[in-house]
């Protein structure tokens, strides 16, 4: 329970805590609460499936697995490479491993459990900073929560195994508690959510700019208030950041140098217009025409500005880094500041209502009660992915696909197989093999390659085929096969010929819905338009000179040979 702020000799007075008999203590409040709650868990419900695990959820499960069981943080036991920037994330589903737990099982509970408390923190934001505005203020701190529930949005992240859902609740959580005042929690909680993700170090600085520069009183007052949340931030930070310097030899995560490190205006150009397209498919062009009234009207109010800053953070970081590949992950970079819109837009409603003539007055409350009703409807039938309904079927398609070949591996390689592949979550982790991440999240020599980013799709853009090759993995396996059969690779002009030298056709993996019962993966030592017509895209090549043996032979063949070396 947060402490009733004590507003500091010349400094900007906190939020005000609420009145007692506000709408937020009573019981209709908390059933509302809980009932938005239940309307997440049955979305969640309606959008999971386990080919609906994002991809990318595989590669941090397999750093979970080989953390719990006792290879540390890693992709392939003894390579150090920081292939993800969510250590806390990572931490908590080996910790859930080391209880018992299934990895897939354990995401779905922790991202649900931060869903529903960001709701309530959310309303609890929201009672503080409406206080000021009587009985009005008490239906305003419910519109947020309210909103962000019918949203498809953190639904479809409660099943995606990602850590999107806990970042959110916690960059929520930290502005919460430095707004009531509670500034040294407020650290702990940020150097948290920048353990989940590392941008949030953007968002704790903002605050910090805005104590220094907007926080009243002497110079020296506001130093001394900031310092204490830099403190507790750094106690947690520093020897975090000293640990993973030492341990895996970089000062940023491989993930940033493959989707950033050498971007330049054309990545910024890039996520500009992703920003966009991302808005546009959450559906968030009415919540941010209210935020901005609410923000104009607002602007007097240090506060109100501190949230739009807030959001303009957001959209800055997600154009710096080019975007995201929205087809798969969604706008999950704009996640922090969508409860924050959704707050302004409150205002902004109730600004909106305020301006009727006094003769309109009685209808007010129906005015709100239909502008409501009307956000509820745009986000319940329009935010993503329910704006990509039909790429859903195909996202699970793919997703099954992956998630087959490597299955289909884990039974027709030997223990010691080296593999090669583009998707690098699925495939993998259910292999259980050592990998060569072809897309370089989790390799280090890929990763640093001096390669321009920004034209293609974020993080599918850097490769050094002949490195690849020159590591003779035992199978390689493509992410799909363009429509004359050639697995789709930048340079297979080049490198075509020798792939084909050295490698055979082995198999074949599906890639698109079919209402037909067919199998997933089906033995083949070509490509036919047949195949390809019935959606059999995921290629999967053996060295011709694979060692192993019969086990290895029995890739071609469909005899089983090898075994995996965990339980996935």
């Amino acid at each position: 329970m947060l402490r009733d702020p004590v507003a500091l000799p010349g400094a900007a007075p906190p939020l005000a805590a609420p009145r007692a008999e506000s709408l937020a203590r009573s019981w209709a409040a908390r059933v509302l609460l809980v009932l938005a709650s239940a309307l997440v868990a049955w979305r969640a419900y309606r959008l999971w499936a386990p080919e609906l695990v994002m991809d990318d959820a595989f590669i941090l499960f397999r750093y979970a697995r080989n953390l719990a069981d006792g290879f540390g943080p890693v992709f392939n036991a003894g390579e150090r490479v920081e292939g993800y920037v969510t250590f806390l994330w990572v931490g908590l589903l080996a910790l859930g491993r080391r209880l018992g737990f299934e990895l897939g099982d354990v995401a779905v509970v922790l991202s649900f459990a931060a869903t529903a408390a960001t709701l309530w923190v959310l309303h609890l934001l929201g009672r503080r900073l409406f206080a000021e505005d009587g009985p009005a203020g008490a239906w305003k701190a419910l519109v947020a929560p309210l909103l962000y529930a019918t949203m498809a949005n953190p639904a479809r992240y409660v099943g995606s195994g990602m850590e999107t859902n806990l970042v959110v609740l916690l960059s929520l959580a930290g502005l919460t508690l430095w707004l009531s005042g509670e500034r040294r929690w407020a650290g702990l909680v940020f150097a948290l959510a920048t353990l989940t993700r590392p941008e949030m170090v953007l968002f704790f600085g903002l605050l910090m700019a805005y104590e220094l520069l907007a926080g009243g009183g002497a110079w020296r007052e506001r130093l001394r208030r900031a310092a204490v949340p830099a403190a507790v931030f750094a106690a947690v930070g520093v020897p975090y950041f000293l640990w993973r310097l030492q341990y895996f030899g970089y000062l940023l995560p491989n993930p940033f140098y493959v989707k950033v490190g050498s971007g330049g205006p054309e990545l910024w150009v890039r996520g500009a217009k992703l920003l966009l397209q991302a808005l546009r498919e959450s559906s968030l062009e009415a919540p941010l025409a209210l935020a901005l009234v609410g923000l104009v009207a607002g602007r007097r109010r240090p506060l109100m500005r501190l949230l739009g800053a807030w959001i303009l953070l957001a959209a800055a970081y997600f154009i710096a880094v080019g975007g995201d590949f929205l087809y798969l992950f969604g706008p999950r970079f704009l996640m922090p500041a969508v409860p924050v819109v959704l707050l302004l837009a409150a205002e902004g409603l109730g600004r909106l209502v305020g301006w009727l003539p006094r003769w309109g007055a009685r209808a007010r409350p129906a005015l709100a009660a239909l502008v409501l009703v009307a956000l509820a409807a745009n986000a319940w039938l329009w935010s993503w992915p329910v704006s990509r309904r039909a790429d859903l079927r195909m996202v699970a398609a793919i997703q099954r696909g992956w998630i087959e070949v490597g299955k289909w591996l884990a039974a027709h390689s030997p223990p010691e197989a080296v593999l090669a592949v583009q998707p690098a979550g699925a495939i993998p982790y259910f292999a259980d093999r050592v990998t060569i991440d072809m897309f370089g999240l989790s390799d280090l020599h890929i990763a640093h390659q001096s390669l321009p980013v920004g034209k293609g799709s974020a993080g599918h853009e850097k490769y050094d085929t002949a490195y690849v090759l020159s590591r003779e993995p035992d199978f390689l396996v493509f992410m799909r096969l363009d429509a004359k059969g050639q697995p789709v690779l930048a340079d297979w002009p080049r490198f075509g010929r020798e792939i084909e030298a050295k490698y055979q056709l082995v198999a074949l993996a599906r890639g698109t819905p079919r209402p037909e019962p067919l199998p997933w993966v089906v033995e083949a030592g070509e490509v036919t338009a047949e195949r390809l017509k019935t959606g059999y895209l995921v290629p999967i090549y053996r060295r011709r000179t694979a060692p192993g043996g019969d086990a290895a032979a029995g890739a071609a063949t469909g005899a089983p040979g090898g075994t995996p070396h965990h339980e996935p």
